[in-house]
């Protein structure tokens, strides 16, 4: 069984990092920037080098004129000799190799509760995977088991000068499965003719304590040195909890007479411990939204827990009540509370 570890994050491109889509508003992206930022900050247990990329992501995607060209350079080749062009002037050359270019990563996602991102876990990850049949499939030999070829194209620059582009284009033989069939096995019965074979592998995912969401770990296919795996952490947040990098926010919902004369209240803990709350020694009178702060209670020892309280009023009055009875209830307040 492969073991792994969720220590790092890999991401793709600018809009990866800033978990947005590549057609979001620049609202959009300035929001998850300010969020992704204050979550990551190394002040506050984040990775430096993942903190560093949100930045140059959002002062590429936050300008109008960079995010196009971003966006341009991600679509189409641009010829310069710095993106895998030969220049040729006066029989002089410059030339840069090709790049790899690597198969298109399945994502798997590895599903949390809050307790077990809180205090970390071992997670099994039963992963379906296609491998090529050893009995009817051969390489291509057109590409050479790539899946892409490269073509040249030769343009004029001037009277003087001219620039070889090289460009990568799916192989037309084996249409990128990297695979053809083999001539001498025409009807193939372990694989049905479709040249591969569904495989199933397990993989022991070491999370560690406090983990972030949509934290992506990007690792080999064990059964498929080609295909690279893309873990993604999903986690389910707890009734009433929410989170904020790595402090949590705990809504506690109480009556108005609490509210007036306080209680004893429970609060689950993702530690697996309840955290007690007592305000029925306090004289003051809990306020709609009011909240209290605790230390060394978030998803780490630095990170805290933030309980808000919520004030759910009465809807009706079961009863009618008398003059004589509200008068009671009004001076009865008055005399307690100022």
């Amino acid at each position: 069984m492969l073991q792994i570890y969720l220590l790092h994050i890999n991401i793709m491109n600018h809009y990866d990092v800033l978990c947005v889509q590549n057609t979001a508003s620049t609202d959009d992206i300035k929001k998850s920037y300010r969020k992704l930022a204050m979550q990551n900050h190394p002040d506050k247990g984040g990775d430096d080098a993942y903190f560093k990329s949100i930045n140059a992501a959002y002062e590429v995607l936050s300008s109008p004129t960079k995010r196009n060209a971003y966006d341009n350079s991600r679509t189409r080749p641009t010829p310069t000799m710095f993106n895998d062009i030969n220049v040729v002037f006066n029989q002089g050359s410059f030339s840069r190799p090709t790049k790899h270019v690597p198969t298109p990563a399945k994502q798997v996602i590895l599903n949390l509760s809050l307790n077990e991102a809180f205090t970390g876990c071992n997670k099994e990850l039963h992963i379906t995977t296609d491998i090529p049949c050893k009995t009817c499939s051969k390489l291509c030999n057109v590409c050479n088991g790539q899946g892409h070829i490269m073509k040249t194209i030769r343009h004029n620059v001037g009277n003087f000068a001219f620039c070889v582009q090289n460009t990568i284009q799916m192989c037309e033989q084996c249409k990128g499965k990297k695979i053809v069939k083999n001539d001498n096995n025409s009807n193939c019965k372990m694989c049905n003719n479709s040249m591969f074979i569904t495989k199933n592998v397990t993989i022991n995912v070491v999370v560690p304590r406090g983990v972030e969401n949509n934290l992506r770990l990007k690792v080999r296919n064990p059964l498929n040195s080609n295909e690279e795996l893309h873990v993604i952490t999903k986690i389910t947040m707890s009734s009433n909890y929410s989170r904020k990098g790595n402090d949590l926010f705990y809504t506690l919902r109480i009556s108005i007479f609490d509210a007036l004369f306080g209680n004893v209240w429970n609060i689950p803990h993702p530690s697996n411990t309840n955290i007690i709350i007592d305000r029925t020694k306090s004289p003051d009178v809990i306020r709609n939204n009011e909240s209290i702060t605790l230390d060394n209670k978030g998803m780490n020892k630095e990170s805290k827990l933030h309980v808000m309280f919520e004030i759910e009023m009465p809807h009706k009055r079961k009863n009618e009540c008398s003059n004589e009875e509200m008068t009671c209830l009004k001076k009865t307040l008055d005399n307690i509370f100022y």
